[in-house]
């Protein structure tokens, strides 16, 4: 089994326990995931941009509309130059989740700046947004060592 089956069958176990307890979840594989470094694009905004497939990102809008989804979750694992992520976003008051599964390769420079500008501010972005690229919910993370492979956790 691969890195990507691996990743998706863990997806598909977290949404069933959590299912299981009585929340509310939204799972969707991303389609892509690419690091926005600074300086790219039409505003400040950094960090890791997931596209989300459309039936999904509407489940996902009708989420964020009623959840505040302020805790998250990253399950990390990292092979072959490759870093494979299921991203729990959570209301634990409404239990509801929002769960999304992605890879990257972190060969390219854009995964090391990006994780460079989180050390450097504090906080790194995750912005999931429909193949259109139309934004669909954005996150803040304090924490922003659980997206890079030997900052701990592997």
């Amino acid at each position: 089994m691969n890195g990507w089956q691996r990743t998706i069958e863990e997806l598909h176990a977290l949404e069933s326990r959590l299912r299981s307890e009585g929340w509310e979840t939204v799972a969707t594989q991303a389609g892509d995931a690419s690091f926005v470094p600074i300086g790219v694009g039409d505003d400040d905004w950094f960090g890791l941009s997931l596209t989300v497939p459309g039936d999904d990102a509407d489940r996902i809008e009708r989420v964020v509309g009623r959840a505040t989804l302020d805790e998250y979750d990253v399950f990390r694992r990292a092979t072959d130059g490759r870093t494979y992520l299921v991203i729990r976003y959570a209301d634990a008051d409404a239990r509801v989740a929002v769960l999304v599964a992605a890879t990257y390769d972190r060969q390219g420079a854009a995964p090391r700046k990006v994780a460079r500008s989180a050390a450097d501010r504090g906080t790194l972005h995750t912005r999931l947004r429909r193949l259109d690229g139309t934004p669909v919910a954005e996150f803040t993370h304090e924490d922003h060592e659980p997206f890079f492979p030997g900052t701990g956790g592997d």
